[in-house]
């Protein structure tokens, strides 16, 4: 089994962190034809294909998507432009399909982009960076994200006092 499918669902599993982490996983015929199937058949394809020995992930998997060229998706224009590519070598331009070819591509399937908790693009890996070498930097990203949720609960309870005071100052007399 490849790796990286294996080591996501460790990760996912060992952080058990579901209101600040969670990982998406977009499908891609971009390199190689690698993913050949239909929407719906992703995730049988994961079960007995590839990686196959009845791997169900733990994460979520979105619908096949391109990633680079001129039909790429608004989503990987932002996080392209947010984060520069990982490498200086895209690789062997004939097992790509896709054009135009720029600078930023993707150059793999598990090319991954870490994001804030304020959707803000934070880093980008090279494909063959193990899940498990980016889990202290989520787990970083996780106590900023619980300390940026306590601020804000602590903000909105001095602001529910001050209400509370001022609506009280407020009240007609009897």
């Amino acid at each position: 089994m490849n790796y990286q499918y294996a080591d996501w669902k460790a990760v996912k599993e060992e952080l058990n962190e579901d209101e600040f982490f969670d990982i998406v996983a977009f499908p891609t015929s971009h390199f190689l034809l690698q993913e050949p199937g239909r929407n719906d058949e992703i995730m049988n394809l994961l079960q007995y294909v590839r990686p196959g020995g009845g791997f169900i992930p733990n994460y979520r998997v979105a619908a096949k998507a391109e990633v680079n060229g001129a039909n790429e998706e608004g989503l990987y224009t932002f996080l392209k432009g947010a984060c520069p590519g990982p490498t200086e070598r895209l690789g062997e331009t004939s097992t790509f399909y896709w054009t135009p070819i720029r600078q930023y591509d993707i150059t793999w399937n598990f090319e991954k982009f870490l994001i804030d908790h304020e959707g803000k693009p934070v880093r980008r890996y090279n494909p063959v960076t193990s899940p498990l070498n980016v889990k202290d930097d989520i787990v970083e990203l996780i106590e900023i994200a619980k300390a940026a949720k306590a601020a804000k609960a602590k903000n909105e309870t001095k602001s529910n006092i001050l209400k509370t005071m001022v609506d009280g100052h407020n009240k007609p007399k009897a």
